[in-house]
C-alpha cells in the first residue's frame, strides 16, 4: 500500500515556486534498498535494526533502529546515513518522516557530505522537537552538494542542547538507548525539475542525438554558453565556452554524459549518448 507520505511529497513538488522532481527515495516496504532511483542506507554508531524493523502504521511500513549510545557517550554518532548521487542535478532537496519511541533522543542533528562520508559539515539540528507522531523534515541542500558523485546525508542523536551533556527522551526522562527506537520513512531526494519556466535557457537544442564526433548546441539567444560533460561516476569529461560553433567530441568514450549548459546565469542540463 502506497503511503500518504510519498503522495504528500508528489504534491508539494508540484506547488512549489520551482518544482522539485525525486530521484532517489526510500518507502521501507520490507526493504532497505530504495523504492526508487539508486542509493544506500547504512546504520552507523553502532545502532541495529529493531526487534520489529518495519512497524506496522496507518498505510504501510516505516523502518526503525535502536541500540543507541549510553546516556552521555557518543553524541553525535549514532542513526541513518544515506548515500546517493547527484550527478546531473542541482538544487538538492531532502526530505523524510521519522518519529521516536519514548525512550529514545528526541534530539537529532543533521549532516551531508560530498565525499561520501569522509568529512561532514552540519545543517543543524531538530531543537529536541522529536515525538512519537511522524513528522516531516525537509532541506535545501547547499550548492556543494549538486553534481556529486557519492553524496551523503546522515541523521544522528545528540545530546540536549545547550547543555551538552546527556540525552533527553521524548517522554522528557528516562533515556534507555538501547531499547529506545527511531522510525524514518518516504526519505526523498529531489532536484530542481530541468526546464522549469524560471532557469530553462528558452529554446535550446543539443544534436545530434546519439552523437558522434560533434555536437551543436543552440538556443534562442546567441550569448556564449559554457558547456560540462559528466561521465556517469560524476567526473567531468569535457568544458568548453561555446557560441553557435560545433563543440569537438571525438577524444570521449562511447557512453552516457551529462550535458550542463549554462547562459546568462540559467543553467540547463540534458543526457548525451555517444557512440
Amino acid at each position: 500500500m502506497k503511503k500518504i507520505y510519498s503522495l504528500m511529497i508528489m504534491a508539494l513538488s508540484f506547488t512549489t515556486s520551482q518544482a522539485q522532481t525525486a530521484f532517489t527515495q526510500w518507502t521501507f516496504e520490507n526493504t532497505t534498498n530504495p523504492s526508487s532511483g539508486t542509493g544506500t542506507l547504512t546504520l552507523i554508531g553502532g545502532t541495529a535494526e529493531a526487534s520489529t524493523a518495519y512497524p506496522t502504521g496507518q498505510t504501510g511500513l516505516a523502518y526503525s533502529i535502536s541500540n543507541f549510545p549510553g546516556d552521555t557517550a557518543a553524541s553525535g554518532t549514532a542513526g541513518y546515513q544515506f548515500n546517493t548521487s547527484t550527478t546531473g542535478y542541482n538544487s538538492i532537496t531532502v526530505s523524510f518522516y521519522v518519529s521516536g519511541t519514548n525512550q529514545s533522543s528526541r534530539w537529532q542533528q543533521y549532516e551531508y557530505s560530498i565525499d561520501g562520508g569522509t568529512s561532514w559539515s552540519i545543517l543543524g539540528n531538530n531543537n529536541g522537537d522529536l515525538t512519537t507522531t511522524f513528522a516531516q523534515k525537509s532541506f535545501n541542500l547547499p550548492a556543494a552538494c549538486d553534481n556529486v558523485s557519492n553524496l551523503a546525508f546522515r541523521i544522528v542523536s545528540i545530546f540536549a542542547q545547550p547543555t551538552n551533556s546527556a540525552y533527553e527522551s521524548i517522554q522528557g526522562g528516562g533515556y534507555n538507548g538501547n531499547n529506545g527506537k527511531w522510525l524514518i520513512d518516504g526519505v526523498t531526494f529531489s532536484y530542481n525539475t530541468l526546464g522549469n519556466q524560471q532557469n530553462e535557457i528558452a529554446g535550446l537544442k543539443i544534436y545530434p542525438s546519439p552523437a558522434k564526433s560533434y555536437l551543436s548546441i543552440t538556443s534562442d539567444n546567441f550569448s556564449e554558453k559554457q558547456l560540462t560533460l559528466y561521465d556517469t561516476l560524476g567526473k567531468i569529461a569535457l568544458t568548453t565556452n561555446v557560441s553557435n560553433q560545433a563543440v569537438d567530441i571525438s577524444s570521449l568514450s562511447k557512453g552516457v554524459y551529462i550535458a550542463k549548459i549554462t547562459e546568462e546565469g540559467k543553467t540547463a542540463t540534458r543526457k548525451i549518448i555517444v557512440e
